[in-house]
């Protein structure tokens, strides 16, 4: 059964308070740049997320030569994304009582961003391995049984019920609590307590392993009609296991659902149930990129700020990959605040 009306291609602002809460995974990025022996030494998959134990979490951490640690999360890397354009939210996701969970914490600061949650004392906050080939590609190494992943239903707020509400979550929140079951899930919890209302949810697809393995719940996301989905391609092709972009959009459109699906240096397109799109991406030259983390994270925070703005789709979509060119000039997932602003 159908939830709310279809999205539209822009969203009028109304009388209600602007409200924005962000769900997802408190990381913090550890980034080093490495060689292909590296990855192949350590058995890591190149381009995707490894998973691992935290002892050889421990492990790697120790291998890497003076890694960047900064904060990071797709969702909370959205969030700051979204401050910078005056835009405040408030994060829901779990740190430990750690140095690791005191960076996450300390790093919202700026930002003005709430964070309601107290640290979970002997829980190690989540560190997310970045490493960064020569080629520009990303490889991913997490631990799921760190503090990110307890997160519970019950840790969900109930923001007002008005289109001026935005609630963003990420795929991942599909394993969250460690262990259970994806019908149980934070995620599967958020469908329930948001769908079939006003709020505006956007899913973001965030890894295309997880999109593979948690299929099903993240299909059934698509009943609701207050849903929009963000991803990449890869994570899109998961989604609709396909091999073919094309096939992949032609199952979009039928889903009545709007898909907003970013594609690298060939930019994004925006998939409705009536036209397929395409935005360019940012024209920089090879040596101006540094690093791809948190592209796609800072693109939907620009597109989410368009749609706030009340801007249509295909504006919003430049809006978002102007902001994602800016995000690959430095390293780290979250974009600066100006000189001396402090939110």
């Amino acid at each position: 059964m159908d939830g709310a009306d279809h999205l539209g291609q822009s969203v009028k602002r109304m009388s209600a308070p602007l409200s924005i809460t962000g769900i997802g995974a408190a990381f913090v990025d550890a980034i080093a740049p490495v060689d292909d022996d590296f990855i192949h030494a350590h058995n890591i998959g190149k381009g995707v997320t490894t998973l691992v134990d935290t002892h050889k979490l421990g492990y790697l951490l120790e291998s890497l030569t003076d890694p960047l640690l900064l904060p990071g999360g797709s969702t909370a890397n959205l969030l700051c994304g979204l401050a910078v354009q005056g835009y405040p939210s408030t994060f829901i996701g779990r740190t430990g009582d750690d140095r690791y969970g005191e960076i996450f914490r300390e790093a919202f600061l700026p930002y003005g961003i709430n964070f309601p949650h107290d640290r979970l004392e002997g829980r190690t906050t989540s560190v997310c391995i970045a490493l960064l080939t020569p080629d520009k590609e990303r490889s991913f190494v997490v631990s799921r049984h760190t503090a990110s992943y307890a997160l519970k239903a019950q840790d969900l707020p109930l923001p007002p019920d008005s289109i001026d509400t935005y609630i963003c979550i990420e795929a991942n929140m599909a394993l969250s609590p460690a262990g259970c079951h994806p019908d149980e899930s934070v995620l599967a919890a958020a469908l329930i307590m948001y769908g079939n209302s006003r709020r505006r949810l956007v899913l973001g697809l965030n890894d295309r392993d997880i999109v593979a393995d948690m299929r099903p719940l993240i299909q059934q996301s698509l009943s609701f009609g207050n849903v929009m989905i963000m991803g990449n391609m890869n994570e899109c092709l998961a989604l609709f296991d396909e091999h073919d972009m094309a096939l992949a959009f032609a199952k979009a459109q039928s889903t009545g659902r709007d898909f907003i699906i970013t594609n690298g240096a060939n930019g994004a397109y925006v998939v409705t149930p009536d036209s397929i799109d395409h935005i360019p991406g940012p024209d920089l030259p090879p040596e101006q990129v540094v690093s791809t983390v948190g592209a796609g994270d800072q693109f939907a925070a620009g597109f989410i700020a368009g749609m706030i703005e009340g801007k249509p789709y295909i504006e919003a979509a430049h809006q978002g990959t102007a902001a994602a060119g800016r995000i690959i000039q430095q390293r780290g997932g979250r974009p600066a605040l100006p000189q001396g602003e402090k939110k």
